[in-house]
């Protein structure tokens, strides 16, 4: 069994880290101001280290929960676009300014003729890169979901 956990997965959790330190720090500080068994320098250090890591934390778990993930589809769309042909890149294009739009509504978008448009969707939907949804009469166009 492999076991994955997504960077967003390890965000979220030094979310909570951060939020358990910072409410567990603040209890103990109001509960023991003046604990004599702590000596005055550990306690100086202890004082400055505790807000560092959990600020550590939160900047870490901000990072790997929205920017991370951001930048790894955006690159995996500019894998998917270089491997593309012309006329595909072009469908692919006009499918990431508009996800989920009708196959008609597409063929607005783009300069290509009913067959021709069915044909490249068809090809994409065949290499795994867009997938087409019924919805009524007509096909909704998606990017495939290993690529968002």
């Amino acid at each position: 069994m492999d076991l994955t956990i997504s960077e967003k997965t390890i965000g979220i959790t030094l979310f909570i880290i951060a939020i358990v330190f910072s409410s567990s720090y603040v209890t103990y500080a109001s509960v023991n101001p003046t604990e004599s068994t702590i000596l005055s320098t550990d306690r100086a250090v202890l004082n400055a280290l505790i807000p560092l890591a959990i600020v550590i934390c939160l900047i870490f778990g901000f990072i790997l929960t929205f920017m991370r993930s951001k930048t790894k589809v955006e690159g995996q769309i500019l894998v998917v676009r270089k491997i593309l042909k012309e006329d595909e890149a072009q469908v692919f294009d006009a499918l990431i300014a508009n996800e989920g739009i009708s196959q008609s509504k597409l063929l607005g978008k783009i300069d290509f003729s009913k067959a021709k448009l069915s044909q490249v969707l068809s090809d994409l939907e065949n290499r795994n890169i867009v997938m087409k949804k019924k919805y009524g009469k007509e096909n909704r166009v998606y990017i495939a979901s290993w690529i968002k």
